[in-house]
């Protein structure tokens, strides 16, 4: 029958010994700072400097960010050309930066994707799809409120 631990003999309780991981990821406890943990520590001129590599890696491997940038150009001067309210132009340059900065962020999830998975892993696509997908979500409806405010400031412009 069985008996509690209680019950039985202190010679049989044998404490189990701790199991060792079969990953690599280690309790937060155990866990080492990371060399990106590290940099926080780095002079504020430092850390620009990092932001401005990426948004330039960014302009240069990108073809779609490249693509947005000049759509906004666009945007900006067609703004100018119908003399947008203030309020007007905080909406299409909130647009922008939030479109520009979705395409970073899918830019360095795909990268991430890429150095963690070593051939094709369906988890990894879908994982770039649905940040892809985020990124055409966040477009459209940058399109439809540039759409809205441009069609108003056009009518405001006609006799």
């Amino acid at each position: 029958m069985f008996q509690s631990p209680q019950a039985r003999p202190s010679s049989q309780v044998q404490p189990t010994p701790p199991e060792e991981p079969s990953s690599p990821i280690r309790p937060l406890s155990q866990a080492q700072p990371s060399p990106v943990a590290r940099q926080s520590t780095q002079p504020l001129a430092s850390a620009f400097i990092c932001a401005y590599r990426g948004v330039m890696l960014c302009l240069r491997t990108s073809r779609n960010f490249r693509i947005q940038l000049a759509v906004a150009a666009l945007a900006l001067i067609l703004g100018a050309f119908l003399a947008l309210e203030r309020w007007e132009w905080c909406a299409i340059i909130f647009c922008i930066v939030m479109v520009l900065a979705a395409e970073a962020f899918n830019s360095a999830l795909e990268r991430t994707v890429d150095l963690t998975c070593h051939g094709y892993d369906e988890r990894a696509g879908a994982a770039k799809d649905l940040a892809a997908g985020a990124v055409l979500l966040l477009s459209a409806g940058a399109v439809l409120i540039g759409l809205a405010i441009f069609i108003a400031a056009a009518v405001r412009l006609l006799p």
